[in-house]
């Protein structure tokens, strides 16, 4: 009778009877991370925009007890500072980019009504920089700084399915629905 290993290539690991150091398992398996607690947000909320890394972060807009926040707040790894709020007052938007240059994509205002406005973060400050041609709220959005992103889905109503990318420069900035 074939065993596991015969048939997969591999032994299924016995934590009691074949332990293995805790990096080393880290490095034969990147996804078994374990989570742990940060620091809390000075504002709690939910339906909230967020940018940037473990160790650099942004969370901007969302909703405080069924009222809509702009508040934004940076993480530098172990607290939460606020910092300049957004312009518009929303939730459900998307968010893309880092610490220091991010995008706050479209979303609603309380009490429902769709936005379609694009404001960036600049380190320091909230800009609107353009509109979406489809406002929406809950969309899916990532993108490396306030410079290239995309927008993709959400509920208009109804439910959407195109994607809008944004490229910028120094001379001109576009948003291209596919």
């Amino acid at each position: 009778m074939a065993n596991y290993q015969d048939i997969k290539g591999f032994n299924i690991q016995s934590k009691s009877s074949d332990p293995v150091p805790y990096a080393q398992e880290l490095a034969d398996n990147p996804y078994g991370g374990v989570w742990s607690s940060g620091g809390s947000l000075n504002t709690g909320r939910y339906f909230n925009s967020c940018s940037g890394s473990q160790t650099a972060g942004l969370c901007f807009a969302g909703d405080v007890d069924n009222t809509f926040t702009a508040n934004t707040e940076s993480w530098n790894g172990s607290s939460w500072t606020e910092l300049n709020n957004l312009n518009t007052v929303r939730a459900t938007g998307g968010g893309a980019g880092t610490q220091t240059s991010a995008l706050m994509m479209t979303g609603n205002t309380a009490p429902g009504p769709l936005v379609a406005n694009v404001e960036a973060w600049d380190g320091t400050s909230w800009t609107e920089v353009a509109d979406v041609s489809t406002a929406r709220n809950r969309p899916g959005s990532t993108g490396a700084n306030s410079t290239a992103a995309i927008v993709a889905g959400g509920y208009s109503p109804p439910i959407v399915a195109n994607v809008e990318e944004w490229t910028t420069s120094v001379s001109n900035s576009t948003i291209t629905v596919s």
